[in-house]
């Protein structure tokens, strides 16, 4: 008998175990699928013959199941909707362990015993959530096979246990015993309480003394009780060690997954890091758009009076200067409205084919000499035969101004700054934590500095928009913001690395450019202020900006004729065939934006010239971060030379 309780103990606690070990990766894994549940139930069952099936029920309701195939009709059960299900559940939840119940009758026919596991979320140090019930379904013919109870055994076995309601001495196995018997009586130890055994001689302990032959009987009985006991304990101890050996096979399997699910929810945990970035940047980019098209209309203004204001007050050098200091602080609004679309991805580039040594090397290097103080060194160092790329020269200049600007404040004493430039292949093994980094050739630009260094809190938020470690009023904390946009709407990459006390490495990875040529620069013409006596049609919403715009274009001698929006403009180009040049906002109101109206313009006179000016161009020119080719486009806000050469240029 107490071999068979043994036997019984491991055949019944080896599946137990093995579902708790589902549940644990359901706990790491709360939102599984069908499918998924499918494939871990599934090789539960696979390794275990006395599982029939396996059920999870979030929230009380039997929503994923395995296998289906016979249990179709237990799909969608809810466990509150049927008392003794229900007294079940909560008893297992209440009690925070394993319920087992049995036997009960089985829709896929048989009987078997059923266990009810209580799932809870744990979060840290927060209270565990409950997440809902795991049932799985023994099968109990297997489980007694399993444990060597036959009915051919010589003495008579009988084992009780709690029924479904909980209540002890449920009989579920053997005739009835009563303590008058005086049987052998064993516990069967399980993981939520205990069964009992008992065990009997067939026909009961005989009181009265035996005869000779009895005696002999009785010797030869037991001499058979030693040898069966013996053959069915070599065989149950091997059914044991092979069950022992699939137990640990699939726990080593249970901890495989966990360790992928592990990894798995890390690099979730990384994306939605990532994610939150990219929400967080998108929704500060759509705020930046709006602001930064009423934001420049008004600069445009500004700064065109104060020029006007400039010019007519050459006698007066006080009002002067006070019209020059209007029109510099116009120009800084400029810039930081310029940066703020820069970090949201949304500033128009105009990239060319270019070297970048010859960039910085011939005159921007003499900027950048003339910007730091005399206790600082600068080194350029470039690659031979350093591969092209196609930038925006002006961001790029304007992002490596921002870079070697942090890397000077970062040097209160003076120091070095490094600008190295290379060409790298990059495989997929190259470590940025970019998910939009892909393999291939790039240009690299690394600004190195001997600076105090940053310390990894700090590093983790350098490109934060509006972060800055420095004092107040001496940084807006737009520059690196604007310098990470700007590389990364042109298609590259940023890397920083830092330690306090050992300076800071900035890189900046440009995609090679399968162009061979390189684009000559744009110089501006050294001529003065011209205009023209074209035609010109102004389409612009705002009308302090179309009031302004009509001043300028009179004052330079051109014909003006003014439109609001779209539509208006279009019954002008359909009345009057001698309009030179339509000059639009992009931003437009009803319901045809600037696009849109060159296009049907271009209809309607095909060699009709089109400018552009926007503060905010949306996605109606810009394509990948790069203006649409064979687009001129002037950005507000623009001095009136900037207006006056824009015009002759498109005009030709």
């Amino acid at each position: 008998m107490a071999l068979l309780r043994a036997d019984l103990e491991g055949a019944v606690n080896g599946p137990i175990q093995l579902v708790r070990g589902l549940i644990a990766v359901i706990e790491t894994e709360p939102d599984m699928d069908q499918a998924r549940f499918a494939e871990l139930a599934g090789r539960l069952i696979d390794n275990e013959p006395s599982l029939r099936n396996i059920a999870a029920a979030p929230d009380m309701i039997i929503q994923m199941m395995y296998p289906i195939e016979g249990n179709e009709r237990a799909i969608g059960l809810d466990y509150n909707s049927i008392q003794e299900q229900r007294e079940a559940a909560l008893r297992a939840r209440d009690l925070g362990d394993l319920v087992l119940a049995g036997p009960v009758d089985l829709v896929q026919g048989g009987q078997g015993f059923i266990g009810r596991y209580p799932v809870f979320l744990r979060n840290g140090n927060s209270p565990a959530v409950f997440w809902g019930l795991v049932s799985a379904v023994m099968d109990l013919d297997v489980l007694y096979a399993q444990a060597g109870l036959r009915d051919d055994l010589p003495f008579s076995v009988t084992l009780t246990g709690r029924d479904a309601t909980g209540s002890g001495g449920r009989s579920f196995f053997g005739p009835e015993l009563t303590p008058e018997d005086m049987p052998v009586v064993g516990t069967v130890q399980l993981p939520t309480g205990t069964w009992q055994i008992a065990a009997l001689p067939h026909g009961g302990w005989s009181s009265q003394n035996p005869q000779i032959w009895t005696i002999r009987a009785f010797l030869l009985f037991a001499a058979t009780l030693i040898l069966v006991p013996s053959v069915e304990m070599g065989r149950s101890i091997h059914t044991r060690e092979r069950a022992i050996q699939d137990l640990e096979a699939a726990n080593t399997a249970l901890q495989h997954q966990m360790h992928e699910i592990e990894s798995a929810r890390a690099a979730q945990a990384e994306a939605e890091v990532q994610l939150r970035q990219s929400q967080k940047l998108e929704a500060v980019g759509q705020l930046t758009g709006g602001v930064a098209h009423d934001f420049n209309n008004l600069l445009t203004v500004i700064l065109g009076n104060a020029e006007m204001l400039v010019d007519e007050l050459s006698d007066q050098d006080s009002l002067r200067e006070l019209a020059k200091m209007t029109a510099t602080a116009a120009e800084r609004g400029s810039e930081l409205t310029s940066r703020l679309l820069a970090f949201s991805r949304q500033q128009p580039l105009q990239p060319r084919v270019l070297n970048v040594s010859d960039q910085i090397c011939d005159g921007f290097e003499l900027l950048l000499r003339r910007t730091l103080p005399e206790t600082f060194t600068l080194h350029i160092e470039s690659a031979e035969s350093l591969w092209l790329a196609e930038i925006d020269p002006s961001q790029l200049e304007s992002a490596l101004l921002n870079v070697v600007l942090n890397a000077r404040d970062a040097m209160p004493d003076g120091g070095q700054i490094t600008i190295a430039m290379d060409n790298a292949v990059l495989g997929d093994d190259f470590e940025l934590n970019d998910p939009d980094f892909e393999a291939g050739q790039y240009i690299t630009i690394t600004v190195t500095d001997t600076g105090h260094g940053m310390a990894d809190e700090t590093l983790s938020r350098v490109f934060e928009p509006f972060f800055t470690t420095k004092d107040v009023g001496s940084g807006s904390g737009l520059g690196l913001s604007m310098v990470y946009g700007f590389v990364k709407q042109s298609g590259g990459h940023v890397r920083i690395s830092s330690e306090p006390g050992h300076g800071t490495s900035v890189s900046l990875y440009f995609p090679r450019s399968q162009k061979d040529d390189v684009q000559g620069k744009v110089g501006r013409s050294p001529q003065p202020i011209s205009g023209g006596t074209e035609t010109i049609l102004v389409v612009e919403d705002d009308e302090l900006v179309r009031e302004h715009v009509r001043a300028n274009l009179v004052g330079l001698g051109y014909k003006v004729i003014e439109a609001e929006n779209g539509p208006e403009a279009m019954e002008i180009l359909k009345q009057k065939r001698d309009i030179d040049l339509l000059f639009t906002d992009v931003v437009l109101p009803g319901g045809m934006n600037g696009k849109a109206l060159a296009d049907a313009a271009k209809d309607l006179q095909p060699d009709l010239k089109v400018l552009f000016t926007s503060g905010y161009t949306e996605d109606t020119m810009i394509h990948h971060g790069r203006l649409d080719l064979k687009v001129d486009l002037l950005s507000k806000p623009y001095r009136r030379i900037q207006l006056a050469e824009k015009l002759r240029e498109v005009l030709g």
